[in-house]
């Protein structure tokens, strides 16, 4: 069994810097990436995501969460998505990111326990910047403190408690057309 783990690890591993590598390259150049090759790299992707939250690395699984959102919208590491962006994002897409969050973390984490969230504090899903309800939004799910203080990404609960807020993650894409930058942090 540990020499199974260790194999699977390094396959892991390798599939991951094959993947880091199609990335740079789409990142260079979209056109340059076939469209066979671009939807395999996402099938890739999606499975690599998976092993994250499997393994409970939930830090890793918020982080490629955005960079598989990236992938959809054709943006680059870094940019802030805005909410049209997050108001038309491929069904296909948020369907498969929230079921794996919701699957794999019990129904703690996900899009759309996070839109439960924001619907319960009278939130509207129209897209429109609603301050109030996402200063209380932030406050619930523990992204803010009391003081509506960022609490840091650092200070984020990469772990499944029963302290840990429902709807704590993911964090790495936002829910009302903001992004937290993640990188390096």
């Amino acid at each position: 069994k540990e020499q199974w783990l260790q194999s699977s690890n390094s396959v892991l591993f390798l599939s991951e810097i094959a993947l880091d590598l199609a990335y740079r390259c789409w990142l260079e150049n979209p056109k340059r990436v076939p469209e066979d090759l671009f939807t395999e790299l996402m099938e890739h992707s999606y499975k690599l995501l998976e092993s994250y939250m499997v393994s409970g690395n939930w830090k890793a699984a918020d982080q490629y969460t955005y960079r598989i959102m990236v992938q959809v919208l054709d943006k680059s590491v870094g940019d802030f998505f805005t909410p049209k962006e997050l108001l038309t994002f491929p069904c296909q897409d948020l369907l498969r990111l929230d079921d794996l969050w919701v699957q794999h973390s019990g129904g703690k984490f996900g899009f759309s326990v996070q839109k439960k969230i924001w619907v319960q504090l009278d939130g509207k899903l129209d897209g429109e910047w609603d301050y109030e309800t996402y200063k209380r939004f932030g406050m619930e799910i523990a992204w803010y403190d009391n003081d509506f203080k960022f609490i840091g990404y650092k200070n984020f609960k990469f772990e499944i408690t029963d302290v840990t807020p429902v709807g704590h993650l993911p964090v790495g894409s936002g829910v009302s057309g903001l992004h937290l930058p993640v990188s390096g942090s």
